[in-house]
């Protein structure tokens, strides 16, 4: 072939578009973002191997132990904020702090 013609001759007019119109909006508003204070631990949740393993357990090593599952596959880190969560660690520090000093 000749690089300097197409392979095929262009058409005469314009294709149509893919969509009639742009899709509409949706209807439905977002959920509002969780608020502030949410630093809870589930007291249902245990460890899948031993359940003695629950979130205060969890909080004694969390850098180990956060990334633990129960039998449903949830992490400690999605079930224990209070252990795992870094912005909540500072908070269960104080707390505790303000209880041994008090």
């Amino acid at each position: 072939g000749n690089c300097s013609s197409p392979v095929s001759p262009p058409v005469a007019r314009p294709t149509a578009p893919p969509t009639s119109a742009p899709t509409p909006s949706p209807t439905s508003s977002p959920v509002a973002a969780p608020t502030g204070g949410s630093c809870v631990n589930d007291p249902t949740w245990t460890g899948k191997f031993n359940a003695a393993h629950t979130c205060d357990y969890i909080g004694e090593d969390p850098g180990f132990r956060c990334g633990w599952e129960n039998s449903d596959g949830i992490t400690a880190r999605d079930a224990c904020l209070e252990a795992c969560d870094a912005t909540c660690q500072g908070r269960r520090f104080l707390r505790r702090r303000e209880v041994s000093f008090t």
